[in-house]
């Protein structure tokens, strides 16, 4: 074609992959941590809602299911948060792969 080709000076395929690798040498952790605060999350959020009360009396199950149903979105949401931020930085301190 007269004139040339646009196209960025990559030859091959390989050569677009070799730069992507060159940037991601550290495993990212982030989705695992995150899985792992949402877990926690929600069991934290159940021990809290299933704690006895501190006056001693019984708490009816409507109550303490309502209160799972209204915290659950919470607890799981912001547990992920927290996890995929704690991954974050161990995914920064670890040294890179070879």
């Amino acid at each position: 074609m007269p004139g040339g080709d646009i196209s960025p000076s990559l030859d091959t395929d390989a050569e677009v992959v070799s730069i992507g690798v060159r940037f991601m040498r550290k495993r990212n952790l982030s989705k695992p941590f995150s899985i792992a605060g949402f877990i926690f999350g929600e069991l934290y959020m159940l021990a809290f809602v299933l704690a006895p009360s501190h006056s001693g009396e019984i708490v009816p199950v409507s109550h303490q299911v309502w209160r799972i149903v209204s915290l659950m979105p919470f607890c799981g949401i912001f547990g992920a948060l927290m996890g995929m931020g704690i991954g974050l930085l161990v995914s920064a301190a670890l040294p890179p792969r070879k």
